[in-house]
């Protein structure tokens, strides 16, 4: 470990840290492996690796100091630990200076993600009912309830009891002093997503633009495209700016006075095979 630290065992049989001076995020990782070994001496890098949904070998590495905990999956790791107060803020720093970035406190403050596990992030991108929902219950005015889901999404009864149970059952919704409320404002996942699953979702997308296509007036719906002549070599700044345009756009459009939930599409594929100078 770095700096100077003494450890004592607390009542329950806990590694604790007495002094914390200098306790980086792989220390905060280590005493907690060392805790969770401590109770089940059967427990290992395995075991803790998949709990903090980080692969094995990566794992030992970073414990190593032979690679970074990337920055992925700084949020998903904290989230796992719920390390608060000082322990958060000296896990946090640590990856910023780490990493030779400037340190942000605003990192600190940011309101925490949920943590999916692959096969549940898989079905909650690949089925667009249940974004739309979490962005109807945004809006100030909506009931946090399965009928809204039915009258604003148009979606069945049996369906919109589905999507409303799942997002109680995976965590999005919580009942807290006898109301329902949004437990997140985010959820990410720290492993990657199937490629059919994207194509699954991207599908669903286009069958839902074209029934919005041939059931919305021209005023109520905005479909633009255009053809032109590239270098397939800028492909990848292309799809950068993509992503970084719509960003903006809904940094600038997400607002508390919301009264409906929109989709924004922006599709970039090319036409020709590449043609030869």
């Amino acid at each position: 470990m770095n700096g100077a630290r003494l450890l004592d065992l607390d009542p329950q049989g806990n590694y604790k840290v007495l002094m914390l001076a200098n306790l980086d995020y792989r220390d905060r990782l280590q005493l907690d492996f060392e805790n969770r070994k401590r109770k089940n001496h059967r427990y290992t890098l395995r075991a803790y690796s998949k709990f903090l949904s980080i692969d094995s070998g990566s794992l030992s590495a970073i414990l190593r100091k032979k690679r970074h905990l990337p920055r992925s999956q700084w949020n998903s790791v904290l989230s796992k630990l719920n390390l608060q107060g000082l322990e958060k803020r000296d896990f946090i720093y640590s990856l910023f200076v780490e990493n030779q970035l400037a340190f942000d406190e605003a990192f600190i403050e940011q309101e925490p993600q949920l943590v999916l596990d692959s096969q549940k992030y898989a079905e909650i991108i690949s089925e667009w009912e249940f974004a739309a929902a979490l962005c109807l219950f945004d809006i100030p005015s909506v009931e946090f309830k399965a009928k809204s889901l039915s009258d604003y999404l148009d979606l069945s009864e049996e369906r919109a009891q589905e999507v409303f149970v799942k997002l109680f059952n995976y965590g999005f919704l919580v009942l807290k002093d006898g109301r329902v409320e949004k437990a997140f404002s985010e959820f990410t996942t720290s492993t990657d997503v199937e490629s059919a699953n994207l194509q699954k979702s991207h599908l669903g997308e286009l069958d839902l633009a074209k029934k919005r296509l041939l059931a919305l007036s021209h005023k109520e719906r905005e479909f633009v495209s255009f053809t032109f002549a590239g270098s397939a070599e800028d492909f990848n700044k292309m799809t950068h700016q993509i992503r970084s345009y719509c960003k903006k756009f809904g940094n600038q459009f997400e607002n508390k006075k919301s009264n409906q939930v929109f989709q924004l599409s922006i599709q970039l594929f090319p036409l020709s095979k590449k043609i030869k100078k």
